[in-house]
């Protein structure tokens, strides 16, 4: 029988959970605390520890003197396959949406159906038709093109919050890249038919989207810019800074890279080698500090947003 605890995970408990579940669902030994620290991006393993103590105390988990012991218990599992439905708040109000687009997922929002994309999965292949929008909730998709040498060529890494896929909805025509999954995704999809039958029932929601497309499409002009310039400095600083919250001004903040850092810097178009010397010439600069592996201090914010604009450098 299933034990309930007593009080639910707080997040970055509920990380925990859900790595041990993932190395108990994939038939590893379960890590030790240092492990997850560096799994999770966590500096202490101490922290770790502590989260344990507290796991074990609502019993969720089941703790060990050894280093390879931790245990899940059936309530502990449980709250893991649950995801983050109570500790996240909805989708529509997710900060990296723009006004319109808050307005126009929460008047899509009865149209969208929950879906999970494991990673690697594809969501769809350049060049064929459009299948669905989608909304994410957690992990990370990487949009890129097919170069005919072989290579990939990446455009876009949409993490939580974003809202893509739009493009073949509109003008009818096949996906411009493909889509695929970089880590295990939690998103909500619509599907051309459901968007076509929203926009029949709810054509107000019709300016919110083209304001967000616009949006997009200015996006996109600046990111050409960026990456028009020669050197991996203008990319990798521009990357950094769009982590940046929009009222990071004057003040200091923390950053971490949504996916592994060689993952990230692919996605810019630069190799792993490259983003660590641009991002080594950004620390010794005094715009950001190293905290960890994908974990940064941004000293300067003004700086590091200059420094991704071509013109300036």
């Amino acid at each position: 029988m299933v034990r309930h605890p007593s009080s639910d995970p707080t997040p970055p408990q509920r990380r925990i959970l859900d790595h041990l579940l993932k190395c108990e669902s994939e038939g590893g030994s379960q890590p030790t605390y240092r492990e997850i620290a560096a799994a999770l991006g966590w500096r202490a393993p101490g922290t770790v520890r502590d989260h344990v103590q507290a796991l074990s105390r609502k019993g969720l988990l089941v703790p060990s003197r050894l280093a390879r012991g931790l245990r899940l218990t059936d309530a502990g599992r449980e709250a893991a396959s649950r995801g983050d439905r109570t500790a996240r708040p909805p989708l529509q109000t997710l900060p990296s949406f723009s006004g319109e687009a808050k307005e126009a997922f929460k008047a899509l929002a009865r149209y969208f159906r929950v879906h999970r994309f494991p990673a690697g999965t594809v969501l769809w292949h350049a060049g064929e038709p459009a299948s669905m929008v989608v909304a994410i909730e957690s992990g990370n998709v990487k949009i890129y093109r097919t170069l005919p040498s072989g290579a990939t060529a990446a455009l876009y890494l949409f993490g939580p919050g974003e809202l893509f896929g739009f493009l073949p909805f509109l003008d009818g025509r096949p996906y411009p890249a493909t889509a695929e999954a970089v880590d295990d995704v939690r998103a909500k999809a619509m599907s051309r038919g459901e968007f076509l039958r929203a926009i029949r029932e709810a054509p107000e929601v019709a300016m919110p989207l083209f304001s967000f497309l616009g949006r997009r499409l200015r996006e996109a002009f600046d990111r050409i810019e960026v990456l028009s310039a020669r050197g991996a400095l203008p990319r990798v600083a521009a990357a950094l800074a769009a982590l940046l919250q929009e009222g990071d001004r004057g003040t200091t903040t923390i950053v971490s890279l949504p996916v592994p850092s060689g993952e990230f810097a692919r996605a810019l178009g630069i190799t792993p080698e490259s983003f660590s010397r641009a991002v080594t010439e950004l620390a010794e600069s005094g715009v950001i500090r190293r905290l960890g592996r994908g974990r940064f201090q941004v000293l300067d914010p003004q700086s590091l947003r200059n420094a991704s604009s071509p013109a300036r450098l």
